[in-house]
């Protein structure tokens, strides 16, 4: 086994040794000659003379003047002088080149390294005379004579025989390596070439995940792939800086921020990842421990990114080191901590981890020169540039996405499907839910109708034994008034009154609760329009007079003398109409207008219109005014059935009745019917006459109880509420204060006591609104 490992270490220090013994001869340290012309890449360590100038402030003058050999001169490169040095100091290398070849040589001399901030290269010429060549990171594109690569490469040209002497100044912010190399144009052409191959690869490769990564953030709106794709951005603008292809493409005129990208956007990728793999965690519901030290190692790291943004180049860089090995041993524990708790992520994290590792192994290794040069011969000696080592790393990018695009694809699909089940839980519970909810709506329903019912019956039994003693109240009062006397006619009037409207409220009780217990039935008969008119008339010239009102009935065309109908059910539309338009209009007019077609063959459509100037009705209350048991005011008096009854009547004659109403603009509600004339006869009537004696003979008794003295008009007016919302007890203390406080109005109190013992509420409330004598007196005059 030792023999084994002897022998490697023999061939790598063969390896290393054989461009040298092909490139030169023997000869004293500081002199290289040139044998082959067809010579491979050699390693100056060897050959060429150091000196350090720890000032960096002396001149090329002053440098030529050093001897060689001593302590405070130029010295031989020794074994270790490719060991990564973190010095501001000036090193100048010394070098003599021949040509002992038969042929002109054109050549290279490049550093090992892409990162220098600066380059001076002097080459002697004929006579005395030096050239002087300025490059590095510091140096704009314009100014470097050089050519467009990506790193320094000075041209040299040696005639058969020729020799010449060159000093080389490196001074750089970042970890420097003092290992130049001389080519051949030619190998130094095919070198670029190869290495330009493999970088583009690598570079386009990056920018292909990150353009791939922002696709897969976009559609899937996810935060973690949002961090992988800056990740692989910030990666991509790491490895074009490192390699010196962001100097040429991206910022060629930059001095400072030349220098400074590569630590900002190295630092900056660490912190990426770490964050990265927090958010993914998260995603995954998985609870990392020790997440504070994430969180500080983050911050240290984005720290140190500023701080190389600022300018501080050399201490972020000198810090490098320290933050790589926190950042393997923190990466390596997530990886084992996810494999085991069986986390999906877990091995591709360990491979990452891995990854890691061995760059900042080669990266140790290589600044401290223990790698052979068969390791990093695509790249010279920098083995963290090592396109083959970054490819590695993209593979394993590209493989962890792949496989977080699996992780995410399974969870959205476990997702799916944990939704699919919860949507099928959730319908079967809705469905259950509904159908106990439907069942106990149909029990509530079939409860509210048996409920319904039972108030059907019972009003329908009340009313009948309400209705009889009323009507034996009412007959008897009949009865009393053939034989009364006069101090007994306004009492005697005063029950049959009180009774008939009794009566009335009973009946539209029975006809609501008829008509709720058993279908309408109609039963059409010859009846003659014009009766049925006329009884119309009577009965509003009684209901007209009490609040003041003209009534007009007017056939506005020829209708018909008999029709075929029902005339009860008719006869009580209309009056349910009329009295509902009287209940609400004082000192106001109401008409009833009737218009007929004939539709031939006796067919007829007649058209009724009741029309009031009252209080009206306010739009929002229009759809419900023909609903059971309400009422506009209910104030007015009544049960609300009038305009529900009328309603069913004449929806069960096949018409609707119709409303036109706007709030104190009155009312028209109007109705058509289809019937059948019961002969050819056709009569055409002008407008009936109104009760207009009646009107006359209320508006004179009230202009002279008027003409006495009166309270005053806001007194009246309390009594004129009190009237109207029926406060029988309110109305009786009102008259005792009044009568105390103002005797001299005792005929006008007297008269509010006999209508209030008649209970005509409505006529207290005409008198109490109505205008004085001077008032009347005024408006005549106007």
């Amino acid at each position: 086994m030792m023999r084994l490992l002897l022998t490697r270490q023999l061939l790598c220090l063969l390896l290393c040794l054989l461009p040298i013994v092909q490139a030169s001869a023997a000869g004293p340290q500081g002199v290289l000659h040139i044998t082959d012309p067809n010579f491979e890449p050699v390693a100056l360590e060897y050959n060429a003379l150091v000196y350090e100038d720890a000032s960096a402030a002396m001149g090329f003058g002053d440098i030529r003047q050093l001897s060689v050999g001593t302590e405070k001169g130029f010295v031989p490169m020794q074994g270790d002088a490719s060991r990564a040095r973190y010095s501001r100091s000036a090193w100048w290398l010394k070098l003599t080149l021949i040509n002992d070849t038969s042929e002109t040589l054109p050549m290279r001399f490049a550093g090992d390294t892409s990162s220098i901030t600066y380059l001076d290269f002097y080459q002697s010429m004929s006579g005395n005379s030096w050239s002087h060549t300025h490059s590095g990171e510091a140096v704009p594109l314009s100014e470097q004579p050089l050519g467009v690569f990506r790193r320094e490469a000075f041209p040299l040209v040696l005639m058969p025989g020729q020799q010449t002497t060159i000093f080389v100044r490196i001074q750089s912010d970042k970890a420097l390596m003092l290992a130049p190399r001389l080519y051949s144009e030619k190998s130094f052409t095919a070198h670029e070439a190869s290495l330009s191959l493999w970088n583009g690869l690598l570079i386009g490769g990056l920018l292909a995940l990150t353009v791939g990564t922002l696709h897969v953030t976009v559609f899937s709106r996810s935060r973690t792939f949002a961090w992988l794709t800056a990740l692989s951005l910030v990666i991509a603008l790491y490895e074009m800086s490192g390699r010196g292809y962001s100097k040429l493409f991206l910022w060629p005129e930059s001095t400072d921020w030349a220098v400074r990208a590569t630590p900002v956007f190295g630092y900056a990728s660490l912190a990426m990842f770490l964050i990265f793999v927090m958010s993914g965690a998260r995603l995954l519901q998985i609870k990392l421990s020790g997440k504070a030290w994430l969180v500080a190692l983050v911050t240290f790291e984005l720290g140190l990114a500023a701080l190389a943004a600022a300018g501080q180049v050399h201490i972020s860089v000198r810090l490098g080191y320290f933050v790589m090995v926190a950042h393997a041993i923190i990466t390596f524990v997530i990886a084992v901590v996810l494999i085991k708790r069986a986390a999906p992520a877990g091995r591709v994290m360990l491979m990452v981890t891995l990854f890691f590792a061995l760059q900042t192994a080669l990266r140790f290794s290589g600044d401290a020169s223990f790698l052979p040069d068969w390791v990093t011969m695509l790249n010279m000696r920098d083995s963290t540039n090592n396109p083959v080592i970054g490819l590695l790393g993209l593979y394993i990018n590209l493989a962890f996405l792949a496989a977080w695009i699996v992780i995410v694809a399974k969870q959205r699909r476990r997702a799916e499907r944990a939704l699919l089940e919860h949507r099928t839980q959730e319908k079967n519970r809705l469905q259950t839910e509904v159908e106990r909810q439907t069942e106990a709506l149909n029990s509530a329903l079939q409860y509210a109708n048996e409920k319904n019912q039972q108030k059907t019956e019972t009003l329908s039994y009340i009313g009948h034994d309400l209705r009889a003693p009323l009507a034996t109240i009412a007959g008897y009062a009949q009865l009393l008034d053939i034989d009364k006397k006069p101090s007994q006619a306004q009492y005697i009037r005063a029950i049959e009154r009180s009774a008939q409207y009794q009566l009335t409220l009973i009946d539209e009780l029975l006809d609501y609760a008829k008509n709720e217990l058993h279908p309408l039935n109609l039963n059409p008969e010859p009846t003659s329009l014009t009766c049925l008119l006329d009884d119309v008339v009577n009965y509003m010239a009684a209901l007209s007079a009490q609040h003041n009102n003209t009534f007009a009935c007017t056939a506005i065309s020829p209708i018909p003398a008999q029709i075929v109908i029902d005339q009860r059910r008719l006869l009580q539309v209309l009056l349910n109409l009329v009295s509902n338009a009287a209940k609400f209009t004082q000192h106001g007019h109401i008409a009833l207008n009737l218009s007929a077609v004939d539709n031939g063959r006796k067919h007829w459509t007649l058209t009724f219109s009741v029309s009031d100037s009252g209080i009206g009705i306010a739009s929002d209350q229009q759809t419900t005014i023909f609903s059971a048991f309400t009422q506009e005011r209910s104030s007015y008096g009544g049960l609300g059935l009038g305009l529900f009854i009328a309603q069913r009547i004449v929806e069960n004659m096949d018409g609707k009745i119709s409303l036109d109403s706007a709030l104190g603009l009155g009312s028209t509600f109007s109705f058509s019917i289809k019937t059948l004339a019961a002969g050819d006869a056709v009569a055409w009537s002008q407008p009936m006459p109104s009760a207009a004696n009646v009107i006359t003979e209320n508006t004179a008794t009230t202009e002279h109880l008027m003409s006495t003295p009166l309270p005053p008009a806001y007194e009246r007016m309390t009594l004129a509420k009190l009237a109207r919302d029926g406060q029988l007890t309110e109305i009786e203390e009102w008259l005792m204060n009044m009568h105390a406080a103002l005797p001299d109005c005792a005929p006008f109190f007297h008269r509010i006591q006999d209508l209030l013992a008649t209970l005509d509420l409505e006529k207290i409330e005409s008198l109490a609104l109505a205008p004085t004598a001077h008032q009347a007196r005024s408006e005549g005059a106007v």
